[in-house]
């Protein structure tokens, strides 16, 4: 019983402080949990920073809900992608959408779903992604095709980030090798 008053009484208090906040404190702590891995903490901020409805920092409503998904695929909610397809079907035009189709893609590659992974990385205009994702992504996009066994596709992107270093330099070179074995190019 005791417990039940605790965590009753600190979810009202929680709730309580967030609204002794104004809407952009709100946004930049939700931003800096997202930055800091906080993603249950973000997505409860953004949640609230959405429910406060039409502000002068409503231009914002569409990014909110566009972290928001993002926090949900960080977190496996079984929500998840349709909260993101929905993000991309009432924006559109946002700045985020290729951001989007990336996380959707990384959510299917995630969960082994390879060909559903390359529907959505297909989507992904490369060349805007921010350059810490485009070596992300063209592993997981080579790699989806390895595992589709579209040996060709796999290597032209493994190609792309041989020389890149960071995390996925090593495997991609293995893979690449491993197709060049493949095809019996021993060299």
């Amino acid at each position: 019983m005791s417990v039940l008053l605790f965590c009753t009484g600190y979810s009202s208090q929680a709730q309580k402080s967030l609204n002794h906040y104004s809407d952009s404190q709100i946004w930049e702590s939700a931003m800096e949990k997202f930055q800091n891995h906080n993603f249950g903490g973000a997505r409860h901020e953004l949640q609230e920073f959405i429910n406060r409805g039409e502000s002068v920092y409503s231009g914002r409503k569409s990014q909110a809900e566009f972290y928001m998904a993002w926090c949900s695929i960080e977190l496996f909610r079984p929500e998840a992608e349709e909260e993101m397809k929905s993000f991309i079907r009432n924006y559109p035009e946002s700045n985020k959408i290729q951001s989007a189709y990336f996380q959707l893609g990384r959510q299917q590659y995630r969960n082994k779903k390879y060909k559903a992974a390359l529907l959505w990385f297909k989507e992904v205009d490369a060349y805007l992604l921010k350059s810490e994702d485009l070596t992300e992504y063209r592993f997981k996009v080579a790699y989806s095709y390895f595992m589709q066994k579209d040996y060709e596709e796999a290597r032209k992107n493994f190609y792309e980030i041989i020389d890149v270093s960071g995390d996925y330099n090593a495997p991609a070179n293995y893979y690449y090798s491993h197709i060049a074995y493949l095809n019996k190019n021993y060299q």
